[in-house]
């Protein structure tokens, strides 16, 4: 978020598109495999019929790659309004 206001004061990039991107760029590289590792971490752990952290962490992956989703079409409307 301060590198895109950064970069917005320096006229370089819209504000707007900068957020989104900051965002997506942070879901993608540490959330997705944050996710990941506790999925991995559950299923360690057996039956993933009953185990509420794999159901957990199933629910908040299906979370994170609807925003993603949402967000790379965010970037790409707001890329071609700039056009």
């Amino acid at each position: 978020a301060a590198a895109a206001r950064k970069a917005y004061r320096n006229n370089d990039v819209d504000p707007e598109l900068a957020e989104y991107e900051a965002e997506l760029h942070n879901l993608i590289v540490k959330e997705r495999k944050e996710i990941r590792r506790r999925i991995n971490e559950a299923r360690e752990k057996g039956d993933l019929s009953e185990n509420q952290d794999y159901d957990k962490a199933k629910w908040e992956q299906s979370k994170v790659e609807e925003r993603i989703e949402e967000l790379e079409k965010l970037i790409e409307d707001a890329k071609n309004r700039k056009l």
